[in-house]
């Protein structure tokens, strides 16, 4: 009697088996199927459309910028970084299937905006000189001590 029921228990296991090993197989061919239609020249335009169309907005901004309120250029400034940082991000998160030359050539072009955003900001808000000065509080200190000592 134990060795039917056991006998029954097996062949019940490895029914439920056979059918998770048959249903495991049906995704993975579903999957498969799904990426077949996934063309990969899709990513690759979807990414350059996208990429173009973010560079030409940074370059536009760079270059519409005028000299104007130190605060107001600040923030430009500050905007323009944050969409190049987002940009470098989106670029990085894409090169899984760029190949070697469009990866050079993206890199490139953002590492033209970083500097053209830097020389911008360097026509339009020139760093202030840095100099000692002499303080003349310094100086009447110590000919109020000399007072005091006669």
């Amino acid at each position: 009697m134990e060795s039917e029921d056991a006998g029954v228990v097996k062949n019940a296991r490895f029914e439920q088996m056979a059918k998770r090993d048959r249903e495991r197989k049906q995704v993975i061919e579903k999957n498969q199927r799904e990426r077949q239609n996934k063309s990969e020249h899709e990513g690759i335009d979807y990414f350059e459309s996208m990429f173009d169309k973010k560079v030409c907005d940074v370059e536009n901004r760079l270059n519409s910028m005028q000299p104007s309120d130190i605060s107001q250029l600040q923030e430009q400034f500050t905007s323009i970084a944050k969409d190049l940082q987002e940009l470098q991000k989106y670029f990085t998160s894409s090169t899984i299937f760029l190949n070697d030359h469009k990866i050079k050539t993206c890199q490139n072009v953002i590492n033209q905006l970083l500097l053209k955003s830097d020389e911008t900001k360097s026509r339009l808000m020139p760093k202030k000189k840095f100099g000692f000065k002499n303080k003349s509080v310094a100086k009447s200190s110590k000919a109020d001590v000399a007072v005091l000592k006669m």
